[in-house]
């Protein structure tokens, strides 16, 4: 199975695509920060190193920032035609990852405005299928799940083969014991591969 990781440069996004590369998937890591990407395949690499992994297995990276549709539209055409499509695409706000990119120049978390990815996801996913994971940061929920849930309908209308998982991430520590990057990777692809739905995860949002 290929995926790819949005937001993969650190934090949950960086987590979610080292248990992707555990579990044997091929992994496409795609963050703004192109050091961040490198850190990130250099981590995941390092499980083959350590003879964790299976020697074929492969990892690529791409730095793009959602906010330009030039570079939004190339990422798109690189894995659609390089890698061939995915079959599952985690969308994970760079906010969650206390990415220095995810601030604006007043101090406002605006994570890193990835709705306009959602113009873009069908030419990568295969064939027009596969499945969708879009993590739900609390700050942005809102307007991101609005957006997304419109997609989804518009793509399911024209007949496309198309999954999809909210994750809702809580940090709230009054009714939610957060847990770490880690342990919220392993609970979300768990929740995944059991084909569920909608998913509530608490996490630390920033």
């Amino acid at each position: 199975m290929t995926t790819s990781v949005s937001g993969s440069g650190g934090g949950l996004g960086r987590e979610l695509s080292l248990q992707l590369v555990r579990q044997g998937c091929r992994v496409i890591c795609v963050d703004q920060d192109v050091l961040q990407v490198q850190e990130t395949l250099g981590l995941a690499r390092s499980l083959q190193t350590d003879g964790a992994l299976d020697g074929a297995q492969t990892i690529r990276g791409y730095a793009c920032d959602w906010r330009n549709p030039g570079e939004a539209l190339g990422l798109s055409r690189a894995v659609t035609t390089t890698e061939g499509g995915v079959d599952l695409i985690f969308v994970v706000p760079e906010s969650n990852n206390n990415n220095e990119s995810a601030v604006d120049g007043a101090g406002k978390v605006v994570g890193n405005e990835f709705w306009p990815l959602l113009g873009f996801l069908p030419g990568m996913l295969a064939r027009a299928r596969g499945h969708v994971v879009h993590v739900l940061d609390e700050q942005i929920a809102h307007k991101t799940g609005l957006v997304a849930d419109a997609w989804i309908e518009s793509l399911l209308e024209v007949g496309a083969d198309v999954r999809y998982t909210k994750v809702h991430l809580h940090s709230d520590q009054a009714r939610h014991r957060p847990c770490r990057a880690e342990d919220a990777a392993c609970s979300i692809v768990s929740a995944v591969r059991r084909g569920s739905a909608e998913v509530h995860i608490a996490y630390p949002v920033c």
